[in-house]
């Protein structure tokens, strides 16, 4: 997407890959209509790889986006709500959650339901099984306490306590 969109004069992304006839006239979109524009959901999905990877490489493009498109956002806010919305995720708070446990277990899938009932834009989220935790090359040591699934809650570059308690997870999320 950067390598075949990105405008490296202006900042933001074209509708249209570089390589596209010249004939057809290179736009950039930040109004967001029904749907949101490329640009938002770039903007939102860049941040969200950053925190998920660990690559500031994505985030530095992100705020490239942003204050590429930022004067249109402040003269007409309500025009660029979904970007608005990956605007409060640059800034934050930020909340992550890595899940250990099974993606087949009863326990895992009330804990992923508990979390897509609410409306928690600013959070990545990974679900890994027990496998995949204990292989885990972040450095960081997951895994399930007491045989249960478990949460492991950050915000920003804080962690809470791991819980195995859906309740316990939310709150941690809210506070």
């Amino acid at each position: 997407m950067i390598e075949k969109f990105w405008d490296n004069k202006n900042g933001g992304f074209f509708l249209t890959d570089k390589t596209a006839d010249e004939e057809v006239p290179r736009l950039k979109q930040t109004y967001d209509g029904a749907m949101p524009s490329g640009n938002s959901v770039a903007l939102y999905n860049l941040l969200r790889l950053a925190r998920l990877s660990g690559e500031s490489t994505f985030e530095d493009y992100a705020l490239r986006l942003l204050r590429a498109f930022s004067e249109e956002v402040k003269v007409q806010p309500l025009g660029h709500t979904f970007m608005l919305v990956g605007l409060e995720f640059a800034l934050g708070p930020n909340y992550n959650v890595v899940l250990v446990g099974d993606p087949a277990d009863k326990n895992t899938v009330n804990t992923l339901g508990a979390i897509r009932k609410e409306y928690l834009p600013n959070l990545t989220l990974s679900l890994l099984t027990p496998e995949q935790a204990k292989a885990n090359v972040s450095g960081v040591v997951y895994g399930k306490i007491e045989g249960k699934t478990t949460a492991y809650v950050c915000r920003d570059q804080t962690c809470m306590p791991p819980t195995n308690s859906a309740e316990k997870m939310l709150e941690l999320l809210k506070s």
